[in-house]
């Protein structure tokens, strides 16, 4: 089992509240990674790599055995995705190894990393405390509208919102999405997306972002 940039990187939208321990994890399970704070969830497959593509790396036992789900601490994700090392040229070494028996074994997460010439260690406790039913709150039936944008356009739009000042602690803006009506359902072109808002000078702020294809 493997675990990359991806998978470590949603630990960001893992909870702040220290508090709510449960929340303030990356959870690590088989087949994905998860994060929230019980606003936003993310939820990322685990790189899907031929275990013998991988360098045999020291200290650690291989297994057939399937990963137990856990919860790790946000500092251990963020340490384990510090430790995995560019490698532009050999991408397999962008991905930690999980040691899958050792984690099995006991209270502790063990994974590893290697550039070929050094091996680093992530050990971390898990975090006994019980992660939420995602399944609760997954959507479920098909979507009524399904549009694709540029994530890094979408992401500055609404930081520019955000740094305009919006009123109250939410930031609330509100998005609209639109369909050609002249045209069939399966013909149809979403149109552009309408983000509104006020500022806290009670102006009012306008974007539309286009649609991407993919």
């Amino acid at each position: 089992m493997y675990l990359n940039k991806a998978n470590l990187e949603l630990a960001a939208l893992a909870c702040t509240d220290a508090g709510r321990t449960n929340l303030a994890v990356l959870r690590v399970e088989p087949t994905r990674t998860i994060a929230t704070d019980g606003h936003v969830l993310g939820i990322v497959d685990v790189p899907a790599l031929d275990p013998k593509d991988y360098p045999a790396v020291g200290g650690l036992t291989e297994t057939d055995a399937a990963f137990e789900a856990c919860s790790i601490p946000v500092p251990a994700a963020r340490a384990l995705l510090k430790a995995i090392p560019k490698a532009r040229h050999q991408p397999i070494l962008r991905n930690a190894k999980v040691d899958v028996a050792a984690s099995n074994a006991n209270g502790t997460f063990r994974a590893v990393t290697t550039d070929l010439e050094t091996t680093t260690p992530i050990e971390a406790r898990k975090v006994d405390e019980t992660f939420p039913d995602i399944a609760q709150v997954m959507p479920t039936g098909e979507p009524r509208l399904r549009v694709a944008f540029d994530a890094a356009l979408l992401a500055h739009v609404l930081s520019t919102a955000v740094k305009m000042g919006l009123p109250g602690k939410n930031n609330a803006v509100t998005l609209e999405f639109f369909r050609d009506h002249n045209a069939s359902k399966d013909t149809a072109t979403p149109q552009p997306l309408k983000i509104t808002g006020k500022t806290t000078e009670g102006q009012a702020i306008t974007f539309l972002v286009m649609p991407c294809r993919v």
